[in-house]
C-alpha cells in the first residue's frame, strides 16, 4: 500500500525513542493520525490479554488475516475502516476512537 499523503509508513514510526508499540511513547510531534492508531492498538492488546485470545483466534472470529492482527498490534499498519469494523464485530468491543483524542472546533 502506498504511504498516506503527509505520513511516515508506519504508525511505530512515530514512536520515541525507546519506545514499544503500543504502550509508546510516542515523540513529541507525533501526529494525531498516529494517537489513534496506538489508542486502537493498546485497546486490542487490551482485550486480547484480557480474553486470552492468541492471534489465530482473532482472526478467526473476525475474518481478519492473522498477519494483519499482528502487523496491527505492531504498529506496521494504520487499519481501516473495514478491519476495525471486523474486528470490533467479531470481538463484540470498541476499539474505534471516540472523541477523547478529536481536535475540538
Amino acid at each position: 500500500m502506498p504511504p498516506r499523503r503527509g505520513l511516515k509508513t508506519s504508525p511505530c514510526d512515530y514512536l520515541a525513542a525507546g519506545g514499544t508499540w503500543p504502550e509508546g511513547p510516542l515523540a513529541d510531534d507525533a501526529p494525531n493520525e498516529a494517537r489513534f492508531a496506538m489508542e486502537v492498538g493498546q485497546r486490542l492488546k487490551a482485550h486480547c490479554d484480557a480474553n486470552s485470545l492468541s492471534m489465530n483466534a482473532v482472526s478467526r472470529a473476525t475474518n481478519v488475516h492473522t498477519q494483519t492482527v499482528i502487523n496491527l498490534l505492531a504498529g506496521r499498519t494504520w487499519g481501516d475502516l473495514p478491519i476495525i469494523w471486523r474486528l470490533e464485530a467479531g470481538l463484540g468491543t470498541l476499539l474505534w476512537v471516540n472523541s477523547d483524542l478529536c481536535p475540538e472546533g
